[in-house]
């Protein structure tokens, strides 16, 4: 069985790297061949005469029971259950979706079908190895608890991902068109969520097509005035040194991404460009993840001439740009441009490669804040949470965060120089995860200005906003769901918005210099986690 072990271990790695091109290779590798010879050698012998016989004896027998059914499990599993997910899976390297502007789902729709009737056949053995007795000899034990503890979480979580495959199948191939709301976020003026919106665009999908629309920039949209009109809001965020608009380009200074994505669609449908039917959903890039579509996708030219490549394209868009123009009306057509371009060449491009590799990098961009998405469909909505696109503050009290989140206090693109650092210290409270009990951490947060104090003269007013390169911001900082925090040494005023508590204060740090904040924090008795940090996005 060592051949078949290795050529297992090499789908399970290729399946978790989404290694396509591995996946094609295994499933014309002559081991799997010999891995069923094995399997089918195996279950011979455990259902021979004297075996069979072995099964009727008391005591021994159910144990004798339960090898046959494992030996059976694992040739069928490698006989039949692992070829209908190796051979779909390994067809889509040559696939192309996109033709002529249309999106060919026919090859999508045959990988879903052996997909799902695999699906079953593992769902139905795994069923079955559950519903074996236990066995009395120690290691036929540790052998069934073993495969149960592995099938279990991989049958739900290819269940979970089909369920995901035939939604977006039925909905590209829907006649009728959806529409999705771009926004374009720089993190060069930090809000909660993400940073000021540049500008809003949108893209249909459905009818078997993905179509971008045009960009527009927040000017069109701040004459809808505030859009944002919460007392808690105006209380937290204005008066003191600085006032906040609430129209289009401040809503990201809630840090839940729901609420956020809401009043983006509100103003979208207040304005010239509404659509008939409700919005499908908001989707938030910011100039740090379009790099990486970039990266992914191909270069982008700008109006201006420069070269946006996936090197460059998050420093040129949140601070060259700056030094290339001071007219707001062609910034905001570039990050437009970019933004769309970034897109655009996905769809014109897709395929399942260029999906996977896209697919892969979006975790870590979504935990960083740096993409996030909201729907009004209850089921894509469902993936969105799945897959952790829709951010919010004091989220899970089982899985405790405390929320630290930075806006900008004076119109400026200083945060491209901003640099935060977190570090948490459990102080009490149970150790490893799964165990459940209160837990209490001292969190301290460094904010510095990199900005070399030598350089303040050379910078655009529209970067240093006239202070001379200073750091102006307002934090906020959230308990864990069902904890406390409370700050240790820093004056900071207490506060509550939407139902949740929170502590706020602001600083200014010259160029150069930095600011450390401590808490301490205690988490809900019902924590069965560690302690997480979420966070507004940085600029690089």
């Amino acid at each position: 069985m060592t051949q078949a072990k290795k050529i297992t271990d090499k789908a399970k790695i290729a399946v978790k790297a989404q290694d396509l091109v591995t996946l094609k290779a295994l499933a014309k590798d002559p081991t799997l061949e010999q891995m069923k010879t094995e399997t089918a050698h195996a279950q011979a012998v455990m259902h021979n005469r004297n075996w069979t016989f072995l099964s009727h004896i008391p005591v021994l027998g159910n144990d004798v029971k339960v090898v046959q059914h494992l030996t059976s499990a694992a040739h069928d599993a490698v006989s039949d259950i692992l070829p209908q997910f190796l051979n779909p899976l390994s067809s889509l390297v040559d696939q192309k979706w996109q033709e002529n502007g249309q999106i060919n789902l026919q090859p999508l729709l045959a990988v879903e079908s052996q997909l799902t009737q695999g699906s079953k056949q593992l769902n139905s053995l795994t069923s079955d190895i559950q519903k074996l007795p236990h066995a009395r000899i120690g290691k036929i034990e540790q052998a069934r608890v073993k495969l149960v503890t592995k099938l279990v979480p991989l049958s739900r979580q290819i269940s979970k991902s089909l369920d995901s495959l035939q939604y977006v199948t039925k909905l590209l191939s829907s006649p009728e068109e959806k529409t999705i709301i771009l926004a374009s976020a720089t993190t060069a003026e930090i809000h909660s969520s993400n940073g000021l919106i540049g500008s809003l665009g949108n893209m249909t999908v459905g009818n078997n097509k993905i179509q971008m629309g045009e960009f527009h920039s927040n000017s069109e949209f701040e004459s809808l005035g505030k859009i944002m009109d919460s007392p808690e809001a105006e209380r937290i965020f204005n008066g003191d040194e600085h006032y906040y608009s609430m129209d289009i380009r401040d809503v990201t200074i809630d840090p839940d991404y729901d609420k956020v994505a809401k009043h983006i669609m509100n103003a979208w449908q207040a304005s010239a460009y509404r659509v008939n039917n409700q919005p499908l959903g908001v989707l938030m890039v910011d100039p740090v993840f379009v790099q990486e579509l970039i990266k992914l996708t191909g270069n982008v030219s700008t109006p201006i001439g420069i070269q946006v490549t996936g090197d460059n394209a998050a420093a040129f868009l949140q601070n060259g740009i700056y030094f290339e123009s001071t007219s707001n009306k062609v910034q905001d057509t570039i990050f437009g441009v970019v933004t769309a371009q970034a897109v655009h060449n996905i769809v014109d491009n897709l395929n399942p490669m260029t999906a996977i590799k896209i697919a892969k990098v979006i975790p870590d961009f979504a935990k960083q804040r740096h993409i996030s998405f909201y729907s009004t469909d209850p089921q894509l909505q469902k993936i969105a949470e799945d897959m952790n696109l829709t951010p919010r503050a004091q989220s899970s009290e089982t899985k405790p965060q405390i929320g630290l989140y930075v806006n900008s206090n004076m119109a400026s693109k200083m945060d491209y120089y901003e640099q935060r650092n977190v570090s948490v210290q459990q102080t009490a409270g149970p150790q490893q995860d799964g165990v459940t009990g209160q837990r209490t951490y001292t969190v301290t947060l460094t904010i510095q200005n990199t900005l070399d104090p030598a350089t303040v003269g050379n910078l655009p007013i529209y970067i240093s906003g006239g202070e001379a390169g200073h750091l102006k911001e307002l934090l906020l900082a959230y308990a864990p769901q069902g904890g406390t925090i409370a700050s240790q040494g820093n004056e900071f005023v207490q506060e509550t918005w939407n139902g949740k508590s929170l502590l706020r204060t602001r600083f200014n740090i010259l160029p150069g210099q930095q600011a450390t904040y401590t808490f301490q924090v205690i988490t809900s008795p019902k924590a069965t986690t560690g302690l997480t940090v979420d966070q507004s996005p940085m600029a690089r």
